[in-house]
């Protein structure tokens, strides 16, 4: 099991789990914990490619740098896969996304 269950011991609620950066790492990453049963919601810069046999999961195109931009409510776990900008020393859109 992935990072063990995400899944409430005392409710048996799964959890919602929020990958953004949905590239080679959070596509199998979202594919692990779907097979967990896993409520699985996933943002990238680009419209969803890799998503025909995973109908049930969520995917939006999302730019963190927006402000108005909001986490979703009943987020419970957030894996933040997302690589930092070639065009400088620091990771400007994790900043942002951090302040939401």
């Amino acid at each position: 099991m992935l990072f063990g269950s995400l899944i409430n011991k005392k409710s048996g609620v799964v959890m919602s789990v929020l990958i953004v950066g949905y590239g080679y790492v959070g596509y199998y990453l979202s594919l692990a914990l779907l097979d967990q049963g896993e409520n699985v919601t996933a943002w990238s810069r680009s419209a969803p490619s890799l998503l025909s046999e995973h109908g049930a999961m969520r995917h939006y195109k999302v730019n963190c740098m927006d402000e108005n931009v909001k986490l979703p409510e009943k987020i419970k776990t957030v894996f933040y896969c997302a690589p930092p900008s070639t065009n400088s020393e620091h990771d400007v859109v994790m900043k942002m996304f951090l302040k939401k």
